[in-house]
């Protein structure tokens, strides 16, 4: 068995990194930025045991996303002009009725409703009036 001679503690320390591993994985794709302080935390655990371990060359490349994360980490906290920012995507399922001829709030599909929360929440103003077309007699408050 791969484990047999390691000790206890070895284990314990990589399924850690995994985890840790993982969790930054899953923060990337939320792009939340406590990527950063979990994949500082599986780096690490992995460069202290593939030093142990004599993996020197794996050592070396966790090492470098270790660098790398805290210089990401280090630009994320900084973000100070339009030019350098990291752009957040959002996917929302569609609606597949058409709303030109709704005339109250209340018609809404329901994704269209969660659009519309969805900027309220982000934008952190109430978004009180829609137009779903371009006459008057198109625009519903709600």
């Amino acid at each position: 068995d791969q484990y047999s001679s390691y000790a206890v503690l070895d284990i314990v320390m990589e399924i850690t990194a995994v985890f840790f591993g993982f969790a930054s994985v899953w923060y990337s794709k939320q792009n939340n930025i406590l990527v950063f302080p979990t994949g500082l935390i599986s780096t690490s655990i992995f460069v202290y045991l593939l030093f142990k371990w004599q993996l020197l060359g794996d050592m070396m490349i966790n090492g470098y996303y270790f660098i790398m994360s805290l210089y990401g980490w280090y630009v994320w906290t900084r973000k100070v002009d339009t030019e350098n920012v990291t752009p957040i995507y959002t996917s929302f399922p569609c609606w597949k009725e058409d709303v030109t001829k709704m005339r109250a709030a209340s018609e809404f599909p329901k994704e269209l409703n969660q659009y519309i929360d969805f900027l309220e929440k982000e934008l952190e103003i109430p978004i009180n009036i829609v137009s779903v077309g371009p006459d008057r007699t198109q625009t519903i408050h709600r």
